[in-house]
């Protein structure tokens, strides 16, 4: 038979996998969510065929699984290890909305506006293995934002322009250490400017608060 891949690991079928099992859902279910959706013909077999990499999804199809699960299209396509296009973009967003809301109402309903806001939630596929035994290459985080730092907590940062990544943050006097669990690979000590509650080139998208154990 022949077999479709994007790649050789077949890493869209994967990250496919995984993002449907985090999110609670069956093949059967997903089927039903795009048939009802957008009026595909999908059963569970077609799901799973895309998982293992026999048959290759069109880019429409990718779009549709997409916006049901609640990922984008290129962390399917392994482009991003966030769920969106980036985290920092729906931050920003979040930021210019309640920006606008303070000029449009009085500081006690830009408050209230602000307060009701809900923490939002990403999930993250782990990369390397610099947190382990706590997590694995392959383990799927949920990470929620505005959520404080506490002494044993596990966060995605991201330091300068590197890639995200996850590491407990130890708050010391006049610096940060972003501290791994696995001693192989290097924690990294980050300078804190006197007056400052967070250094200028980290930035905390969340703090991870479970994870679905990778199957592979």
């Amino acid at each position: 038979m022949l077999r479709y891949n994007y790649t050789e690991s077949n890493e869209l079928g994967k990250r496919l996998r995984r993002v449907r099992k985090a999110a609670g859902m069956t093949l059967q279910q997903l089927s039903d969510a795009l048939n009802k959706a957008y009026g595909t013909h999908a059963n569970k077999g077609t799901i799973s065929k895309y998982e293992n990499g026999i048959h290759e999804p069109n880019a429409s199809t990718i779009f549709c699984i997409a916006q049901i699960i609640g990922v984008s299209v290129d962390y399917l396509m392994g482009k991003t290890d966030l769920d969106y296009s980036s985290v920092l973009e729906m931050i920003e967003e979040r930021k210019a909305a309640r920006k606008q809301t303070d000029l449009d109402a009085d500081e006690e309903v830009a408050e209230e506006q602000k307060d009701s806001e809900s923490s939002a939630n990403y999930s993250y596929d782990v990369i390397d293995n610099s947190m382990s035994p706590r997590y694995r290459i392959g383990d799927v985080l949920i990470v929620r934002t505005d959520m404080p730092i506490v002494e044993d907590g596990a966060y995605l940062v991201q330091y300068k322009n590197n890639q995200p990544m996850v590491r407990r943050i130890v708050q010391e006097p006049g610096r940060w250490i972003l501290q791994t669990e696995n001693r192989v690979f290097d924690s990294t000590e980050v300078a804190l400017p006197e007056g400052t509650r967070i250094p200028d080139n980290v930035k905390v998208f969340g703090r991870v608060i479970e994870y679905r154990r990778s199957e592979i």
